[in-house]
């Protein structure tokens, strides 16, 4: 399960970093209460609830699905 976390976290950094957002940008456009919840995304430290997964995948204009 920890590495499905951190390949969906390694997913989601990538095309953060190639649409030159920070982590406090996507944490505040995705609906997040901080930065560190989109930084343990990232790490494969914390799950993601589909209703976040959905938004982080709008911020990063992506489908859920690639």
């Amino acid at each position: 399960m920890g590495d499905l976390r951190k390949m969906l976290g390694d997913r989601i950094r990538k095309a953060r970093v190639r649409l030159s957002l920070s982590q406090q940008q996507l944490a505040t456009e995705a609906g997040f209460s901080a930065p560190q919840i989109v930084s343990q995304i990232e790490k494969g430290e914390r799950e993601v609830k589909a209703w976040e997964l959905v938004n982080v995948a709008r911020v990063l204009r992506t489908e859920v699905s690639q």
